[in-house]
């Protein structure tokens, strides 16, 4: 038994999806503060018309490794 390898260990394996839904700025700024912190790239689902008032202001928050969609 053995914990699975990936062959080229610059390559992630695994990615971690985050959907805002209806959370506040602070939460989803504390999100991502934490991925930063330890280099782990998220795939942001956004809830565009409960985020409008500070989208601009949070997608300022991500990593560049970061990727955005859309509900």
């Amino acid at each position: 038994m053995h914990k699975w390898w990936h062959p080229e260990s610059h390559k992630l394996a695994a990615t971690l999806r985050i959907d805002t839904d209806y959370g506040d700025f602070e939460s989803l700024e504390m999100i991502s503060n934490g991925a930063k912190e330890y280099d782990i790239p998220l795939t942001w689902f956004l809830h565009t018309g409960h985020h409008e008032s500070y989208l601009g202001k949070f997608i300022d928050t991500l990593s560049a490794s970061d990727e955005i969609a859309l509900h």
